[in-house]
């Protein structure tokens, strides 16, 4: 049998028999029925597959604001070391601040080998290529360049102390 069909006034296309017959009428409001509710368990789905992305991009945003609160927190130290070290607070004697030296684990006056050893230890350690997952590059990144800082600036220092060393001999 060969069905003509019709549109009804809410869009739905029937067949045209469904539509003069009253009780095929009832059937495709039961089929109706029972689609509204495969639709609304979808919705559902959908909705809760849409609360475990907001979960994951909260926690997301948690770790951003984490990494970002700990690099401003590293560039303050490393501007506020650099500043101490540029208005002539360093101890001249030694070469270095020890603050700047205490960032990096070692002392003022502390052998060139120990401070190039310290140097390529911390520089591997947090060399962003070392580390998996964004959040965990972003941290790296960001240490990685605090610590390059501090090394330059002392190395910048101790070179300043040898050419006053050797000025006064």
């Amino acid at each position: 049998m060969v069905h003509r069909w019709t549109r009804r006034r809410d869009q739905r296309v029937i067949p045209i028999e469904a539509a003069a017959d009253g009780s095929s009428v009832a059937a495709v409001e039961s089929s109706k029925e029972e689609t509204s509710e495969v639709e609304r368990l979808a919705a559902e789905s959908r909705a809760r597959n849409l609360e475990a992305v907001v979960i994951g991009l909260r926690q997301r945003l948690k770790d951003l604001e984490a990494t970002v609160q700990a690099v401003t927190h590293r560039a303050a130290r490393a501007e506020s070391a650099a500043r101490s070290l540029s208005s002539g607070a360093t101890a001249q004697s030694t070469g270095g601040d020890a603050r700047l030296y205490g960032q990096v684990g070692l002392v003022p006056g502390c052998p060139d080998f120990l401070l190039d050893a310290a140097r390529r230890a911390y520089l591997r350690e947090y060399h962003p290529d070392r580390h998996e997952g964004s959040v965990a590059k972003e941290r790296a990144t960001a240490d990685f360049q605090f610590y390059s800082r501090v090394f330059k600036v002392i190395e910048n220092e101790r070179s300043k102390h040898r050419a006053k060393s050797a000025e006064s001999r």
